[in-house]
């Protein structure tokens, strides 16, 4: 075989080599300190083909948004699934889906647009984000302050303020039929 210039012909080898001390070097660690690998690890399995898929579509251009799209839903899940497999707050998909639909939509929009040069794609993914973040922040007061579905909550708060929204939304919509039948 013959020797091109600037090419290291070991360096395949040295890479399976790192790669082989890191994995080995994580199970070791799990097996001391009782750490389950599996349990931190398995997300991945989801994550990296979203990345792909999202690399993929940046790489088609103009032609690659869908694939860009389904590649940040996917890696979103992946991330949530990593978070909730750390935590164990398996409870959080009460609110952390926004972070999938609508929220990893527009980041893919934005994303797409900024790599392609479509500012009308990047603002249209900035409204669909933050519309996202708000049901988000709105889901995760609701649940974990007013519910305390992991503990932060209040019972009393919710026994008050639940039936006073309740009455505020109620004189909301009677209040915002009124005015559409004056119209």
């Amino acid at each position: 075989m013959e020797h091109v210039p600037g090419e290291n012909p070991t360096r395949p080898n040295q890479l399976l080599g790192v790669l082989l001390i890191v994995i080995g070097g994580l199970f070791l660690f799990s097996q001391l300190f009782g750490f389950s690998l599996w349990r931190v690890a398995w997300p991945f399995f989801i994550l990296i083909p979203g990345i792909v898929l999202v690399l993929l579509g940046l790489a088609l251009g103009t032609s690659g948004l869908i694939l860009t799209i389904v590649g940040m839903i996917v890696a979103v899940t992946g991330l949530i699934l990593g978070y909730q497999s750390i935590t164990g707050n398996w409870a959080s998909w009460s609110y952390l889906w926004s972070l999938i639909a609508p929220t990893a939509v527009g980041l893919a929009l934005m994303l797409h647009g900024y790599v392609t040069h479509q500012p009308r794609l990047i603002e249209s993914g900035r409204r669909v984000s933050v519309v996202g973040l708000v049901i988000l922040v709105i889901g995760w007061v609701f649940f974990e302050l007013l519910l305390g579905l992991n503990g932060f909550g209040n019972p009393a708060l919710v026994r008050t303020f639940g039936p006073l929204l309740l009455i505020a939304f109620g004189i909301y919509l009677l209040w915002r039929r009124n005015q559409t039948l004056q119209h």
